[in-house]
């Protein structure tokens, strides 16, 4: 099996991200799980006592091993009480932006995983108004649309519990399917807690841009496998992910995100 898609470049390249530890109690690791597919990782552990945040910030890259040291900072910002940092690696960061063999596609992997689980279960756009807090946001009248609209939920506990290699495909997706060309769009909400750390390092090569105080956006990978993560604080009890995917240019990319956020995606 080719695990060479954005989710499995964006796991090799968070292996060189710096954080601290975090809380490791079962609904903590849950949403790690939900968010990469991924097993824990170790860290230092910083606790600050901050108002309620976006929580999936922290699900999504508190994942992995911790960059050496001395690797040097390059860039400092501050977001929604979070400190954001880039950082110049000691080694090349496997899966950012170096290119490599043609990857499998994201749609691909998701069909055969979901495929290969019985406790997956696909349900509509209408039927999401029952399941989520928040509306499931449109991207509007893009071109081409969607050729596929979906979302996917567990039905109940796994027989056998989530391989390393495996997705947590939980969320509800947009697949954009041209000819070769493809984009995965996938959207989940998350639930703010008490913080545990707040202090994340993205590798140098990372476009990372602070929108606003409500969004944070990064985008990496080559056009050949392309990543962008952008994280919105709703309000005060309310928080989303949109992840997007495909082997399209960076352009193509931030466009598409901003017809589902409706604002551009520069500070």
């Amino acid at each position: 099996m080719n695990n060479n898609t954005s989710f499995d470049n964006m796991g090799r390249a968070m292996k060189n991200v710096r954080w601290p530890e975090i809380d490791s109690a079962p609904q903590v690791m849950e949403r790690i799980r939900a968010a990469a597919g991924r097993p824990e990782s170790r860290g230092r552990q910083r606790r600050v006592a901050y108002r309620k945040r976006l929580w999936i910030v922290t699900a999504v890259l508190l994942l992995f091993t911790a960059v050496s040291v001395s690797a040097a900072v390059s860039m400092s910002f501050s977001w929604n009480g979070i400190d954001i940092s880039t950082y110049r690696p000691d080694e090349p960061v496997p899966g950012s932006s170096a290119a490599g063999d043609k990857p499998e596609s994201d749609i691909t992997r998701i069909e055969r995983e979901m495929k290969a689980r019985k406790e997956w279960k696909s349900f509509t756009l209408e039927e999401a108004g029952h399941l989520y807090k928040l509306p499931v946001l449109r991207p509007g009248s893009v071109s081409p649309a969607p050729s596929r609209t979906f979302g996917i939920t567990r039905t109940g506990p796994f027989e056998k519990p989530l391989a390393a290699d495996e997705l947590h495909l939980d969320g509800f997706y947009d697949f954009y399917e041209q000819g070769e060309e493809w984009i995965v769009v996938v959207q989940k909400e998350a639930q703010p807690k008490e913080p545990t750390s707040m202090q994340i390092f993205y590798p140098e090569d990372w476009e990372v841009v602070k929108v606003d105080e409500r969004i944070l956006s990064a985008s990496y990978g080559t056009d050949a496998n392309r990543g962008m993560d952008v994280w919105m604080v709703v309000d005060e009890t309310n928080e989303r992910m949109l992840h997007l995917s495909g082997n399209v240019s960076k352009e193509r990319l931030r466009k598409l995100a901003e017809a589902y956020v409706g604002k551009p995606l520069t500070p």
